[in-house]
């Protein structure tokens, strides 16, 4: 979001500075003006992005359940004592559905 407001901040600059000059207006007033007009779309194009790219990653998340194992003085490894949750492991690719 502040990328986009940034970008319209920036269009404003250029706009104010690149163009001549209004001698009953100053630089100042007219960045402002400019500022307003670019700022705020470029901070709701940035806010939908934003969306956009959390909708598509959430898509794209798997769910995975990590379970606690520790070294026994054998080295060997076991499942740590910890109450039974009722979910299973996940193990390789879950299955691709919708």
């Amino acid at each position: 979001m502040a990328l986009g407001a940034l970008l319209g901040f920036v269009a404003a600059l250029i706009i104010t500075y690149a163009g001549p000059g209004d001698p009953t207006l100053t630089r100042a007033s007219v960045l402002g003006f400019f500022s307003m007009v670019l700022a705020i779309p470029g901070l709701l194009l940035g806010g939908l992005v934003a969306l956009l790219l959390d909708r598509r990653s959430v898509k794209r998340a798997t769910r995975a359940t990590a379970e606690r194992m520790d070294d026994d003085e054998d080295g060997e490894v076991e499942p740590a004592s910890a109450p039974e949750t009722g979910s299973k492991p996940v193990t390789g690719n879950p299955p691709s559905g919708s």
